[in-house]
This record gives C-alpha cells, structure tokens and sequence, in this order.
C-alpha cells in the first residue's frame, strides 16, 4: 500500500511574507490516496461536508508507518509537512516519517541539482495538466469554492501517484532539460 498525499493552503507565498513562512499558510485541505483501495480521503480545519479533522489524516499515516507502507507525494518534505506540523502544533512529522517516505520531488532535486515542476512531468509522462496554478487554490477556497479545490488536490495527488507508480514500475521519468530543453530521462528507484 502507498499512501499519497497533497496538500492545499489557506493563504499564498505572497500573503504569508514569502516561502520562508510557509509555516503561516495554513492548511485549507488535505487529500489522501489510499492505493490499496483506490479511495481518496478529504481532510480540512474548516467544516466541509465530507471531510474528517487534519488529526484522522495523521492516524492513516501512523497506520502505514506501523505496517512499513509507503507514504508519497510531490514536495512534501520541503512543503507539505512543514505546512502540517504547524497546523497541527506538532514538531518532527518529516523525521517520523522519514522511514516510509518517497518524495519524488527530492529525488529530482538530488540527482539533477534542479527542481521540476508537477505539471512539468505529468505533461511529458503523462500527456496530463494539472486543474489549476496551486497559487489560485487559497484564493478559491477563501471565494468558498471548496469543492473545486478538493477536486484541483485530488488530481495533483493522482498525478502524484501515477508519477510514483511509473517510477516503480519503469524506473525512469521524462522531464526537459532546463538547460538545453530536450527531453531526458531521469533515473528513479524507490
């Protein structure tokens, strides 16, 4: 079983003083793929109809932590996790998790010495785009369009998840070189 997550905020880069303060964004809601099943679970702080509390979200990641199953997903070592430790006042959620983790997004980063964007990848592995910029989802959700920003996590997280299974499966994925713009492979093994 693999476990993907994505999460989005409540406010933008720009709102909180730059990406320094992610730690201020806020979590507006959090979409866990479960594999096993293929079901998505909605989590949020606000009261939206069919969504549990941000604090059942740690309990599934304490389950495949317990049972050696993976937890995925696109930057969340650098974002997702930092943004939920402090929504939820705990320290140290990346350094619990680190044993079970696959942050493909690293992977990348170490290997090429760059980042490659999520829509980037799931255009060139895929043929697929991403719903929307991850910059309008605060905006929307503030508008009260909750529905079209859980509906905007969950693609990003099945995006996540088929990066991941390709990975696995293929041990490689395509991304264009930012330097000469060809398309390359790059090697993955999780």
């Amino acid at each position: 079983m693999v476990l993907t997550f994505d999460i989005e905020t409540k406010k933008t880069a720009e709102e909180v003083g730059g990406w320094n303060n992610i730690h201020k964004m806020g979590v507006a809601c959090l979409v866990v793929l479960n594999s096993q099943d293929s079901i998505y679970h909605l989590f949020s702080t606000d009261d939206i109809p069919g969504t549990e509390s941000l604090d059942c979200a740690i309990k599934l990641f304490d389950k495949a932590l317990d049972e050696g199953q993976f937890i995925n997903g696109y930057n969340i070592l650098d974002f997702d996790f930092p943004v939920l430790e402090h929504e939820l006042g705990v320290r140290n959620l990346t350094k619990k998790y680190s044993p079970v983790i696959i942050d493909p997004m690293q992977h990348i980063l170490k290997q090429l010495g760059f980042r490659i964007k999520l829509q980037e990848l799931a255009q060139f592995n895929f043929n697929e785009s991403k719903m929307m910029d991850g910059r309008d989802a605060p905006i929307e959700w503030r508008k009260g369009n909750y529905k079209k920003v859980i509906d905007y996590c969950k693609k990003d997280v099945e995006l996540e998840y088929k990066l991941y299974a390709k990975g696995k499966q293929d041990g490689t994925l395509l991304y264009k070189d930012k330097f000469s713009s060809q398309l390359r492979k790059i090697k993955v093994n999780w």
